[in-house]
């Protein structure tokens, strides 16, 4: 795919990012006890305004945070989430 590799220094767990011509386009990171029953999966992260906001609200929508909102260095704040049918996505 013409992807370079590099560890990543905005997570807060060990984290290799995925570039093509220096843009970060992707990441893979070890999955720990810490995220909880959360399988291997390949996700999406949609850009939000306000992290814990839309936590909050996809909360009372029938969705859950699985772990966050957390900071990433340089990025920004994170969540990995769970929508009502249970499929997976990042904020």
């Amino acid at each position: 795919f013409g992807w370079t590799t590099k560890p990543s220094t905005a997570a807060p767990v060990a984290y290799t990012e995925y570039s093509v011509d220096g843009e970060p386009r992707g990441g893979v990171m070890e999955l720990t006890a810490e995220f909880g029953p959360m399988p291997p999966c390949w996700t999406v992260y949609v850009l939000v305004d306000d992290c814990a906001g839309t936590v909050a609200r996809a909360a009372s929508l029938g969705g859950r945070a699985c772990h966050g909102p957390f900071e990433a260095p340089g990025v920004g704040h994170i969540a990995v989430m769970n929508d009502p049918q249970g499929a997976m996505f990042n904020i």
